[in-house]
């Protein structure tokens, strides 16, 4: 594994532990969703307003680009590394 692999890694890694602490922290705001609650529909509007959440979704957005570009720069190390499956195809 080369330093830039693990770099990206860790830093999803790291995105998405960041994450879970703000939608912990949105929810610690208003409350927890339980579905058999009937104001269960104001709090999640309530919550909509918690800058925490919006800011944990933009973490796991990147963490999810992180990770695109963790698993392009993995496919790109293998391909390089793969022989041509084309030239031993006679025709």
């Amino acid at each position: 594994m080369r330093l830039t692999d693990f770099s990206f890694l860790f830093c999803g890694v790291l995105l998405n532990a960041l994450a879970q602490l703000g939608l912990k922290a949105a929810t610690r705001v208003t409350g927890p969703l339980i579905a058999t609650d009937a104001g269960v529909w104001q709090r999640a509007l309530n919550l909509l307003a918690v800058p925490s959440l919006w800011y944990a979704l933009c973490a796991y957005g990147l963490c999810l680009i992180v990770s695109l570009v963790c698993l392009c720069l993995r496919a790109g190390c293998q391909r390089k590394t793969r022989p041509s499956s084309n030239s031993s195809i006679n025709t």
